[in-house]
């Protein structure tokens, strides 16, 4: 799952993606993101594109604006 999310937090809010594009950006396999797609939507991090199988990042939600506060942190502290 933490593939998904880095990945996730590199997309720009209006990109979207299906299960299959996210699978290869992230680089495991479609059925793994499949088994997590539910949980990351559930969480804030992507929500669904009306009337398509398509996805895209849901930067507004509380939980994915913590994830990029963490990543920024963690990025900041390796430099």
């Amino acid at each position: 799952m933490s593939k998904l999310i880095d990945r996730l937090l590199d997309l720009l809010a209006t990109r979207e993606f299906d299960e299959s594009e996210l699978a290869e950006m992230a680089g495991v396999s479609r059925n793994t993101v499949g088994n997590h797609i539910d949980t990351l939507e559930a969480a804030g991090f992507v929500e669904s594109v009306p009337h398509a199988p398509r996805y895209r990042v849901d930067t507004e939600s509380a939980a994915f604006r913590r994830a990029v506060e963490l990543d920024v942190a963690v990025r900041d502290a390796l430099e």
